[in-house]
């Protein structure tokens, strides 16, 4: 799928832009990139990770997911479903990635590839959604190691299920 912006999305970006070279303190325009967070859940223990001691269970409010969409997707150029849990074990992230559909930006998501939905996956693939994949290590034994409760196995599994739905 290529992307074509909206008017409304590259006037927003290009006015940011200019306000951001002016060093202005008050912009007018919007952000253009936008990072939600589904879940703070994860499903792994990595070694790297920086925020194990502070993760909940909780995941992003429906009602202020809208509110969000509503306000923001529309000034959009790019729009990162991820932070620092696993998005695809997020209740509601098919209810949140099916409205992209109605907007112009890219849509991006970041996963551990532990967790497989080919319901997930086929809207992804079908909103053209920038899928990147972590992976620490080529070798069973330290992928293990540094992703601590993953299965190497399963995630290469995963990775075929997904290329085959592509």
């Amino acid at each position: 799928m290529k992307y074509k912006l909206s008017k409304q999305a590259l006037d927003n970006a290009k006015l940011n832009i200019q306000e951001m070279k002016e060093h202005k303190i008050k912009l007018e325009s919007f952000p253009f990139k936008l990072h939600i967070e589904p879940t703070q859940k994860c499903n792994l223990d990595c070694k790297m990770c920086w925020d194990k001691r502070r993760r909940s269970k909780k995941e992003i409010d429906m009602k202020l997911y809208k509110k969000i969409e509503k306000e923001l997707f529309p000034y959009m150029s790019e729009v990162n479903f991820f932070l620092i849990g696993e998005p695809l074990l997020a209740k509601n992230l098919y209810e949140m990635i099916s409205v992209v559909e109605n907007y112009s930006f890219l849509p991006k998501i970041f996963t551990n590839a532990t967790v497989y939905s080919e319901k997930l996956f086929r809207k992804m693939i079908e909103l053209g959604f920038f899928l990147n994949i972590s992976m620490d290590s080529a070798t069973k034994e330290k992928f293990e190691e540094i992703r601590k409760g993953a299965s190497y196995e399963k995630f290469v599994e995963n990775i075929k299920k997904i290329k085959k739905l592509a």
